[in-house]
């Protein structure tokens, strides 16, 4: 299915539901199992970052259900709600009273808001759902200096499980991504990690009889090294821009080892070593910072 046609069939079903339910399934008269596992998410969500008076966009704000919680709960100044979904806008807007919360329909690929609009960017089990998520936290990390995410643990295997068999996840096209997938795409955007855990253990749409049980030993479990890895719902980090961040040069530094063995090979086996031409759309001052950059590198003379 191309990627288009992909992007807009999930969006009409998460539409449908809002017609159907006047809110997600998740949300909007939501079971006892989706309302802990959502409260949980966001009680998580408040004790990596402190919301207090900042200016916060909600990136995939859906129905305004946890963009309203976390104005509530973590006392921003304002917070902007952007969602490609029409149908989840309108009700968000029914939502959210005289709060200073405002949604917008809006391509989270390609928010139209200026740099630096914003102190933090929160997107909670967005990343999932669209084509390119890099995309996403690139423009995150544009808008916003701190970024939060919260997405579905894909170290999880019952969550894989779930993904492949579930009516549910199938029809709205769940997956979940690794947490150090994740990792990887925001360093290779210019952003640094500099918070993350594991939480929860209440999964959507489980019996209730099962919440009890599970919400008993969900603090233990979020506490044990490995088994929180592979027990817990979510995954949650902050991110914040890497200031010593230089745009072309992450993919040099990660290959920079194979490229040094590489040409020792060659010289020891007395074959040509091609020249390598390297053109960077630099300023001057970048220019400085690519050659201390490669000063740190031991190259021998005749290897390159």
């Amino acid at each position: 299915m191309p990627e288009q046609n992909n992007k807009k069939s999930v969006i009409d079903v998460f539409n449908r539901d809002i017609v159907t339910s006047a809110g997600y399934k998740y949300t909007t008269n939501a079971p006892l199992s989706s309302r802990m596992a959502n409260l949980r998410n966001t009680e998580a969500t408040l004790e990596c970052v402190d919301f207090s008076g900042k200016r916060v966009i909600d990136i995939g704000c859906g129905d305004g259900t946890y963009t309203i919680e976390l104005f509530d709960r973590g006392k921003p100044e304002y917070v902007y709600g952007a969602d490609l979904a029409n149908e989840a806008i309108k009700i968000a807007q029914q939502k959210k009273g005289n709060r200073k919360i405002f949604f917008e329909v809006q391509n989270v690929g390609s928010l139209s808001y200026a740099s630096d609009s914003f102190d933090i960017a929160h997107i909670r089990g967005a990343l999932h759902h669209v084509d390119k998520p890099v995309d996403v936290l690139r423009e995150a990390l544009r808008i916003a200096e701190t970024v939060v995410v919260v997405e579905p643990n894909g170290y999880n295997p019952v969550l894989k499980l779930l993904e492949k068999f579930s009516k549910y996840h199938i029809e709205h096209k769940e997956k979940s991504y690794a947490p150090i997938t994740l990792r990887h795409w925001i360093s290779n955007i210019g952003g640094k990690v500099c918070a993350r855990r594991f939480a929860g253990l209440v999964p959507f749409f489980c019996p209730d009889w099962l919440v009890k049980i599970l919400k008993l030993i969900e603090p233990f479990v979020e506490r044990i090294p490995l088994i929180n890895a592979l027990g817990c719902s979510v995954y949650i980090f902050v991110a914040k821009r890497d200031k010593t961040y230089l745009p072309g040069l992450n993919r040099l530094n990660r290959d920079s080892d194979h490229l040094l063995a590489s040409c020792t090979r060659r010289k020891n086996t007395m074959q040509a070593v091609p020249k390598l031409s390297l053109t960077l759309p630099l300023s001057p001052k970048g220019e400085r910072e690519f050659c201390n950059y490669l000063s740190y590198f031991p190259l021998r003379e005749g290897i390159l």
